[in-house]
């Protein structure tokens, strides 16, 4: 659990996870509803999410129950379904989708959360555009906060 950014006066606290699938996804669920709304991260990047946009409908649900504005991209399916990152932000933040965009071996994501933006990349061990994803980052010419969390199997 790290603390980055600011939003006015607040810190925002955030959870970077890799649920490993969607078994790993089913879990984080109940974990966030056991905790007190005010002991949730407000910032969840979750790396290989692994549902396809029809799985996702009954996800996003979920977390808009728990309190939380959830952004997807679901991977580029292959025979094995992985990678998948999501962002989930707490609804008391002003939060919107800066940037979405999917390869064959990756994804990567970013919202603005206040005036900090989140990050969130997947990598698949096949191909890992650090060089792309880097140059990209680059090209937005983001002069705010801003934090990033991934996976590139690297």
């Amino acid at each position: 659990m790290q603390r980055w950014g600011k939003e006015s006066s607040h810190q925002l606290n955030a959870w970077s996870i890799n649920t490993g699938g969607q078994t790993g996804l089913w879990r984080l669920l109940p974990l966030l509803s056991s905790l007190v709304f005010s002991d949730r991260p407000d910032v969840i990047l979750i790396q290989e999410v692994a549902v396809s946009a029809d799985g996702w409908i009954t996800v996003h649900s979920r977390f808009d129950a728990l309190g939380f504005t959830a952004y997807y991209i679901e991977p580029l399916f292959e025979k094995k379904r992985i990678g998948g990152v999501a962002i989930a932000v707490k609804s008391c933040f002003h939060s919107q989708l800066f940037f979405a965009d999917r390869w064959q071996h990756g994804q990567a994501i970013a919202v603005k959360v206040g005036n900090t933006l989140a990050l969130l990349s997947y990598c698949s061990p096949r191909g890992a555009p650090s060089d792309w994803l880097h140059q990209l980052w680059r090209s937005w010419n983001w002069r705010g906060r801003w934090f990033w969390a991934g996976d590139w199997n690297q």
